[in-house]
């Protein structure tokens, strides 16, 4: 949980990233429940394998090519790589 954590901006409230994921998974819980088609699996089975898929999707995929798209940036893997 922690390594999941610090792919996102310091602290973590302040990070625009964190709520977007938040608010899509939210978003697409309550709609699983509310709207959902039927189908074989229960409805909150239904609705937790969506929210946790877009957490993915919209939070953690695009926080981790942030993190990165910086290290990069500033370099911090070519002097890691001067090291060896």
């Amino acid at each position: 949980m922690n390594a999941v954590l610090r792919l996102f901006d310091a602290p973590v409230y302040r990070d625009w990233l964190f709520w977007f994921m938040l608010a899509w998974a939210a978003l697409d819980f309550v709609s699983v429940l509310t709207l959902g088609p039927p189908s074989g699996l229960p409805r909150w089975l239904t609705a937790l394998i969506g929210a946790a898929f877009f957490a993915l999707v919209c939070g953690l995929v695009p926080a981790w090519i942030r993190l990165r798209l910086r290290r990069r940036r500033h370099g911090h893997g070519r002097m890691a790589t001067k090291e060896r």
